[in-house]
């Protein structure tokens, strides 16, 4: 890949996505609608969900959404090839961690089985969606493929209250790390681009967790270091070991001298807002790759991350809606500055 020819096209593509993205007066008139419904058919009308409203809450609007979005990425796929391909597949193997992710939930905790395949993203249909609420440990990770069937097979005997807490741990880390693994095979400039990118989103995404893991979790440091994510842009193998390592005090005034400071000095919440922070600075990040004029990788990253951003944005605002908070209090969940 990597010649200006086919990023013109990849991009002229991606250009087109991105003018669909919603706008904040988008976001505003959906905070200012008077009903679910009302959201729904805004949604319907600029081609962002599909089908009629059911009233079935957040669930309906994230299936639909999810759907959609799944269109949009695997269109992209016509315009690669080779090495190139196979990184783009890495990045949206990401619905299929989040799939197993809720097969796993199902299995441990013998719910939901009877709407399982409209809560599944890339798996409906599929030998996965027939699984019931008497559906094995055992059964499950002889229906995997290879990494997840040793993911899953490794904690299969854990008590069901850590069981989910080790396999979805382990997921992201695999899923994170193959990322940054996959990069290597790209261009010098392109590896360089997606190891920014993605070497920030795993340093925070470690950092919030030895934070929760330090502040409300029971576990040791031991664990804690080895269940960080490797591949990150500041934080090395060293420096995971000795953060994950450090009392409660000490964590926090490193992360408040480090880059990532905005994750702790705040006068708002820390805990309730730390995810919005996290996705707010890559929110910005991946806005800069989408506005580069340049024939690189830099709009393919930003394209798959704004659309992930721009669906959580609108489930925090049909929740909103839900819970009837007002608008001033429903902006304030948003990734976004509305």
């Amino acid at each position: 890949m990597g010649s200006a020819r086919l990023y013109s096209a990849l991009n002229t593509k991606i250009s087109k996505i991105s003018s669909e993205l919603l706008s904040d007066e988008d976001f505003k008139k959906l905070l200012e609608a008077d009903t679910n419904k009302d959201q729904y058919d805004y949604l319907l009308k600029l081609g962002k969900i599909e089908g009629e409203y059911a009233n079935e809450g957040v669930s309906q609007f994230e299936n639909s959404l999810n759907d959609k979005m799944i269109k949009t990425e695997e269109k992209l796929k016509y315009y690669m090839n080779g090495r190139y391909k196979d990184f783009y597949n890495s990045l949206l193997e990401y619905y299929v961690v989040e799939d197993i992710k809720t097969l796993a939930r199902v299995i441990v905790r013998r719910e939901y089985t009877d709407r399982l395949n409209d809560n599944l993203i890339v798996l409906k249909d599929t030998k996965f969606s027939r699984i019931s609420s008497s559906t094995t440990i055992q059964d499950f990770v002889d229906m995997l493929d290879e990494p997840y069937k040793s993911i899953v097979d490794r904690y299969k005997e854990e008590n069901r209250h850590r069981i989910l807490f080790f396999i979805e741990m382990n997921l992201d880390r695999n899923y994170y790390s193959n990322i940054i693994k996959m990069s290597q095979g790209l261009s010098k400039q392109d590896s360089k681009i997606v190891q920014d990118y993605y070497g920030e989103k795993i340093d925070l995404l470690n950092l919030e967790w030895i934070y929760r893991a330090n502040k409300y979790y029971e576990i040791n440091s031991e664990i804690i270091f080895n269940f960080t994510i490797l591949g990150g842009k500041l934080f090395q193998l060293d420096d995971l070991k000795k953060i994950s390592y450090m009392d409660f005090d000490d964590l926090i005034n490193f992360i408040s001298e480090s880059k990532y400071s905005f994750l702790v000095n705040t006068d708002n919440d820390i805990d309730l807002y730390m995810d919005r922070r996290i996705y707010r600075y890559l929110y910005f990040k991946a806005l800069d790759l989408l506005h580069t004029n340049k024939y690189n990788i830099s709009k393919l990253i930003a394209i798959g991350e704004l659309l992930e951003f721009e669906k959580f944005d609108i489930e925090k605002s049909v929740e909103s809606k839900r819970f009837n908070l007002d608008f001033e209090k429903s902006k304030s969940y948003l990734i976004r500055r509305v």
